[in-house]
């Protein structure tokens, strides 16, 4: 019959291949999640942006669908991503990592419709700043620390 110290040996070592066995199986699951995560913001913003091409060329002439009428951005709990035509010039946020408060810093060198939103991973809208007609430098504090901990787009 074997000794207690054997079964406890043995024990042990399953219990650290079944440990192991799961730490693999999360690391391939969150890496998987990471991979679909990507081409679902691709996707959406091909969407946007066939979408965009779409009303422009559809749409009857009004205030709502001027470009340079800042109030027709879209509300952020839409859940609607626009493509990007303007250019900008050095991003910064930091600190990265954060705690939930940020500087983000950006140069636009040409005017134009301009809004900063943060999503979730979920793709909710949970910060919203319309600039209007914007150029030049912004600097700002963000503040998202009662926020979950994780991943967000800008």
């Amino acid at each position: 019959m074997a000794d207690l110290n054997t079964i406890s040996n043995k024990s042990a070592s399953l219990l650290y291949l079944r440990e192991d066995r799961i730490k693999n199986s999360l690391n391939s699951f969150f890496e998987v999640a990471k991979i679909l995560e990507k081409e679902i913001l691709a996707l959406e913003l091909d969407l946007a942006e066939a979408v965009s091409k779409n009303q422009q060329t559809d749409a009857p002439s009004s205030p709502d669908n001027d470009p340079s009428n800042s109030n027709s951005v879209e509300n952020p709990s839409q859940n609607t991503l626009a493509p990007n035509t303007l250019k900008f010039q050095e991003l910064k946020v930091f600190p990265n990592p954060s705690t939930g408060i940020f500087d983000l810093e950006f140069d636009l060198p040409e005017e134009g419709r301009t809004a900063v939103r943060i999503y979730n991973p979920n793709g909710q809208a949970i910060y919203f700043n319309n600039l209007g007609n914007f150029s030049g430098r912004f600097s700002d504090r963000i503040d998202i620390a009662n926020s979950m901990k994780g991943t967000y787009f800008l």
